[in-house]
C-alpha cells in the first residue's frame, strides 16, 4: 500500500511539472521587452539572456530543481552552459543541426556555443525567437552556430503569424538598422530576388499592401505585418524616411508619408510590382520571406 501511494505521488508530481509550452511562450511575448521585477535583471552583468530564457521555462512549468548553476532568484540559470546542461539533464532532445521536422515552439536555441541563447515562439525549419540582451519577440534565429533543444513530448510548430492565422511558414532576415542601399550587412533588410512576405519594425506602427490583393490592417512595435503573401507596398507612420526595391528592378525613391490613397508620398512600392529589400531611416527592422 505505501509503495503504491508512492507511485501515485511521483506520477502526480510528473504531472503538476511536465512543461507546457504555451504557457512559456505568453511568458516570453508578456516580458520580452520589459524586466519581470520578481526576478534579478543581469542586462548590466554580462546579459540577461539565459536568465529570461530559465524564467521563460519556469512559466511553463519546467523545474531547475537540481541543475548545475541553479543559483539564480526563483530557480533561473544565469549562464547559457548551464541551461544546456539542464536541460538535457532533464530529458530535453539535443541537437546541432535542424531537425527534419523542425524545432518545436516552446524549444530552446543556443548561439555561438554558449555565447547566446533564446526562445523558440514559433516553430518549424525557420523557427522565430524571443530574447533579452538584445530584447526580441519574433525574431530570427539564422545566425550564428546553432544548437537545438527541445521537450520530446512538445510537438512541431505549426507556422502561424503572430496574429494567429496560419499562414505560409515565414523565414527571417537578421534585423538590421541602418539605412544604405549600398550595405548589404546592414544598410537594408531583404535580399534581392526574393520576395518580401512579412515586415517587423521595431517602435513604429506600418502597414503591407498584399500583391492582388488589399492593404492589411496596421500593427505596430514589431509585430508581424503580412501573411506569408508577397508584399508591393509598404507604409510607415511618424514621418520616417523609408524606401523599397523592386523585385528584378531597382530602389524607388524615399518617402516619408503614410496615406494609401497618396501613391507619391504615401507609401513606398508600385501596386503590382512585388518588392524584395526595404530600407528605413532610424530605426530596427527586419524583412521575411
Amino acid at each position: 500500500m505505501k509503495s503504491s501511494f508512492i507511485l501515485l505521488l511521483l506520477i502526480t508530481i510528473q504531472t503538476i511539472l511536465s512543461y507546457d509550452p504555451t504557457k512559456a511562450i505568453a511568458y516570453a511575448k508578456k516580458w520580452a521587452y520589459r524586466r519581470n521585477p520578481s526576478y534579478h535583471d543581469y542586462s548590466n552583468e554580462g546579459g540577461d539572456c539565459a536568465n529570461f530564457v530559465s524564467q521563460c521555462l519556469i512559466a511553463g512549468g519546467f523545474s531547475t530543481s537540481g541543475c548545475v548553476g541553479n543559483y539564480g532568484q526563483g530557480g533561473t540559470i544565469p549562464y547559457v552552459p548551464n541551461i544546456e546542461t539542464c536541460l538535457v539533464q532533464k530529458g530535453w532532445k539535443k541537437a546541432t543541426s535542424m531537425p527534419a521536422s523542425g524545432v518545436p515552439a516552446g524549444g530552446v536555441i543556443t548561439f555561438n556555443h554558449g555565447g547566446h541563447t533564446a526562445l523558440v515562439v514559433q516553430g518549424g525549419t525557420s523557427p522565430l525567437i524571443a530574447g533579452h540582451t538584445t530584447d526580441v519577440w519574433m525574431g530570427s534565429s539564422n545566425y550564428g552556430t546553432r544548437t537545438y533543444f527541445w521537450d520530446p513530448k512538445a510537438s512541431p510548430g505549426s507556422g502561424k503569424s503572430d496574429s494567429g492565422s496560419t499562414t505560409k511558414t515565414i523565414r527571417w532576415f537578421p534585423y538590421v538598422n541602418g539605412y544604405d542601399t549600398n550595405n548589404v550587412n546592414n544598410g537594408f533588410a531583404g535580399d534581392y530576388g526574393k520576395a518580401v512576405v512579412a515586415l517587423k519594425i521595431k517602435s513604429a506602427t506600418y502597414a503591407v499592401h498584399e500583391k492582388g490583393g488589399s492593404w492589411l490592417k496596421a500593427t505596430k512595435n514589431d509585430r508581424v505585418a503580412g501573411r506569408g503573401k508577397p508584399i508591393d507596398a509598404v507604409a510607415i507612420q511618424g514621418g520616417v524616411k523609408y524606401r523599397v526595391h523592386i523585385k528584378g528592378g531597382s530602389w524607388l525613391p524615399a518617402v516619408t508619408g503614410y496615406n494609401f490613397k497618396d501613391s507619391e508620398n504615401g507609401y513606398a512600392g508600385i501596386l503590382g510590382k512585388v518588392i524584395d529589400a526595404v530600407a528605413i531611416k532610424g530605426k530596427t527592422y527586419a524583412t521575411g520571406y
